[in-house]
């Protein structure tokens, strides 16, 4: 691959998915840059996962090829700085992205998805030029020999079907999303098989899955696996892939699902009639297809032939398809089934939830909630939203304590989850989040942007925050952006960074609000908070000088102090940040947020009692964000309260349980106490997340390292007895 930069504007091409979108992008970029008289150059993804097989271009093109287009990350990174995508640029046809190359400007191409046409072209002269495109790319030699050979076999009248499997049964963090468009459960293929055995074609199966493969290849003999086509051994993984993917292309037609690169791609490049397996049958073989879903996961089968990802892919259609027939109670109870058997799919759990709410049954929602408390949700994401729906459960069954604090914990685990948002600004709005249950949320803040509900459930739990919302012009209520609030609380968030809000796709409403509030509110409280906002910003530099004006102008105010104090903490003046996290706890001494800020300033005089007292008050209303917990157990730790210091992460994790500092802190604690095998628990859980600390691994050899040192002494007493 090269590694040159040159200054003229030139096409480059860069995905980091599998072969159906890589190819898709590489054609694209051709056809651009031949219009465009420009070069082209592609960045070939090196992938580290099942992807892996892929990762060498040369596998499938020749050398001169790759020579002359592929160039390296460094050099990809380097053209990509201020690129145009063509997505992005609609109103532009071939002329104009002429121009735009003429200055000196570089085209990033990434559609995965067919041929695009721009401005003034004909989409079917594109198609066909694109695929012309592809007939022309030199295929390096072992493909080309052993793709002949697959042409043959193929031979006339085949419909090809495509079941796309892999990652999503596999790959963790693919597991735990839904992948409707992707994954189509077995009876739909199934029912359009049955009709194409009848009518005498031939159906080639092609699956990135073995066990898919065989199920089928055992139910419909007749079914011609795609890997029989050509000697897979003469051929490298990632070959045997690409060649699959020509035969797919090689075929009359193809069924496959929805959304699909690899079966997209196939028949763009070959120009093969493609149809969606779904919409191909009608409506009667759809309803019958749908109802042998349910025949099947109705009840459990531990034992079945499939495994947690394709059941959790085929209740995701269960729920879809009974949703349609006004079945809600039969998809909330085959799913309460399935994880009250065992089953741990992320997404299912605030589903489940979500049934119980809109079959208004909130203490079914209850249930599921705590279900959901007690395993482990791989996606962060889904653990808050569906906190944020317990809560609602709570506040339905007249438990609005519960209600803020589980709310609590959903804002603090993923504030930016539409659910999240939307339910944290109804029950601010409702007043069910206040001072006393919450972090504080002031007027100006409230003010500053409303927003329509569009993702939280409408049912009689949700209506009981939403009845007196104001509506917007379709009908929708509207709830206060909640987003100001994670501004002022910064540091008690999961995680946050400074500068982050300079690319926020909000930042053009979050500055109309604030000017808009200058004019309508004019104040402390809205100057304070703009101070705060262009503090995140990090634009500009006087900030903390506006709020030490406002300050020293406004001592009565809490939330200005307080915006004072966070500031002052950013700017790593301590002294002033303590000043004001005093007065604002004085100023509001009924307010659990403002003395659980001050927990920090006392913690840095090593006022250790005070400071853990004021981290209580926070805990003990609700205010149960992980990182408080930290912080908890590290001044108890410091102060020499070793059971303070445990009691606090347990408590972390029981708030949230894939905290991955919290179960290190306890696997810390664990080992230190002598006891490896309940270390090791947290560690070996820890072991499965997508990224793992490197303190996790070292920590974990250790334990393994000692564990097994004791057992080797353990045998050798035995021996010794034994003689």
């Amino acid at each position: 691959m090269t590694s040159e930069h040159t200054a003229a504007g030139q096409v480059i091409a860069f995905r980091n998915d599998r072969l159906g979108g890589r190819l898709m992008m590489l054609v694209n970029a051709m056809r651009l840059a031949g219009l465009a008289g420009v070069p082209f150059k592609v960045h070939w993804h090196q992938g580290t996962d099942f992807s892996a097989v892929i990762n060498d271009p040369t596998q499938f093109f020749e050398t001169g090829f790759v020579d002359a287009h592929f160039i390296d990350r460094d050099s990809y990174l380097a053209l990509r700085e201020n690129a145009v995508r063509p997505q992005e640029r609609r109103d532009l046809d071939v002329a104009g992205f002429k121009a735009l190359l003429a200055q000196g400007t570089n085209i990033l191409v990434d559609e995965a998805f067919g041929f695009p046409a721009y401005p003034g072209e004909d989409a079917e002269q594109v198609a066909r030029d694109g695929a012309a495109i592809w007939r022309s790319v030199p295929l390096a030699a072992p493909v080309r020999k052993v793709l002949d050979d697959i042409r043959t076999a193929v031979g006339p009248q085949t419909t090809a079907y495509h079941i796309r499997r892999g990652d999503i049964l596999t790959l963790p963090r693919a597991v735990n999303r839904p992948w409707p468009n992707k994954y189509v459960y077995d009876e739909l293929y199934q029912t359009h098989i049955e009709g194409v055995l009848e009518s005498g074609a031939r159906p080639i199966l092609f699956s990135d899955d073995a066990a898919t493969i065989a199920r089928f290849k055992e139910r419909y003999p007749a079914l011609i696996p795609a890997a029989t086509l050509f000697d897979s051994s003469t051929v490298t993984p990632g070959q045997a892939d690409f060649l699959e993917l020509l035969a797919l292309a090689s075929c009359t037609q193809i069924v496959a699902p929805p959304q699909s690169a690899f079966s997209s791609g196939a028949a763009t490049l070959g120009e093969v009639p493609i149809c969606d397996v779904e919409t191909a049958l009608s409506e009667k073989d759809r309803l019958a297809a749908g109802n042998r879903l349910h025949e099947r996961l109705c009840t459990p089968d531990p034992t079945g032939p499939m495994g947690p990802g394709d059941i959790g892919q085929s209740l995701v259609h269960l729920d879809r398809f009974l949703g349609t027939q006004g079945r809600l109670p039969e998809a909330r109870d085959a799913i309460n089934k399935h994880l009250q058997s065992g089953l741990e799919i992320s997404f299912l759990f605030p589903r489940l939830i979500e049934l119980n709410l809109l079959t208004d049954d909130p203490q079914g929602a209850i249930a599921a909630g705590e279900l959901m408390e007690n395993a482990q949700v791989y996606h962060r994401p889904d653990y808050a939203k569906g906190q944020m729906l317990h809560s609602f459960a709570h506040l339905a069954t007249g438990q609005p304590a519960a209600c803020a604090r589980l709310a609590n914990i959903g804002f603090w685990h993923d504030p930016s989850t539409p659910y999240v948002g939307e339910g944290m600004g109804a029950l601010y709005a409702a007043g069910v989040l206040d001072d006393r249950t919450a972090l504080p949320f002031s007027p100006a803040a409230r003010a500053m942007w409303a927003r329509p509900v569009l993702r939280l459930p409408i049912c009689a739990a949700t209506s009981l925050a939403l009845a007196n919302s104001p509506k917007d012009s379709l009908g929708r209520a509207l709830v206060p952006c909640t987003d100001p609030v994670t501004w002022d609380w910064a540091p008690f968030m999961r995680s946050f960074a400074r500068g982050a809000l300079a690319k926020h796709r909000h930042r053009a409403n979050y500055e109309r609000g604030l000017t808009r509030l200058a004019e309508i509110m004019p104040g402390a409280d809205t100057a304070s908070l703009t101070a705060i906002f262009e503090m995140h910003v990090g634009e500009k530099d006087d900030w903390l000088d506006r709020l030490i004006d406002l300050g020293a102008r406004h001592p009565e105010e809490a939330i200005v102090q307080h915006r004072l104090s966070l500031a002052a903490t950013i700017a790593q003046d301590y002294q002033t940040a303590g000043t004001a996290a005093e007065a604002a706890a004085e100023a509001a001494p009924g307010v659990p947020a403002h003395i659980m800020w001050r927990s920090a300033t006392r913690m840095r005089q090593k006022r250790y009692r005070l400071a853990m007292n004021d981290i209580r008050v926070g805990l003990d209303a609700g205010l149960a964000f992980p990182k408080m917990h930290l912080r908890l157990a590290t001044i108890a730790a410091r102060a020499g309260h070793p059971n303070v210091e445990r009691a606090a992460i347990d408590e972390g994790i029981r708030t949230a349980p894939r905290d991955a500092q919290l179960r290190l802190n306890r696997a810390q604690y664990e080992y230190e106490s002598g006891n490896l095998d309940a270390a090791l628990r947290d560690l070996d859980l820890l072991m499965n997340y997508d990224i793992v600390p490197a303190a996790v691994t070292a920590l974990r050899q250790t334990c393994l390292d000692e564990l097994a040192e004791y057992e080797a002494f353990e045998t050798k007493a035995d021996l010794r007895k034994g003689a």
